[in-house]
């Protein structure tokens, strides 16, 4: 897999996750019908179930690294050691507005 192609994967999925976040939160808070606790419950399961299927899906080809918090912890805990699947934050930060 190329570089440029694990580039795209991981921005694509940093951007769809961060769409599913946001929708999931405005879904859950019009079904919910004033609920907190049914408003919670349906965010979050929206918001597994979407992870689940993106890093099926592009965890082959990237890792499935979409938070660049989590790629930088795991390079530093690893001394950097960690091969192929790690990116540079850009790669996960500049693509959200795309999910926006």
């Amino acid at each position: 897999m190329t570089t440029s192609r694990r580039l795209f994967a991981e921005g694509i999925g940093s951007a769809l996750l961060l769409c599913v976040v946001i929708g999931s939160g405005l879904m859950a808070e019009k079904l919910s019908g004033g609920n907190n606790g049914v408003a919670l419950i349906a965010n979050t399961l929206a918001t597994v179930w979407a992870l689940y299927v993106l890093i099926t899906i592009l965890g082959p080809m990237s890792g499935a690294h979409f938070n660049p918090v989590v790629s930088q912890a795991l390079s530093h805990l690893s001394s950097g050691r960690l091969t192929g699947s790690l990116h540079p934050p850009h790669s996960q930060t500049l693509p959200r507005p795309l999910g926006e």
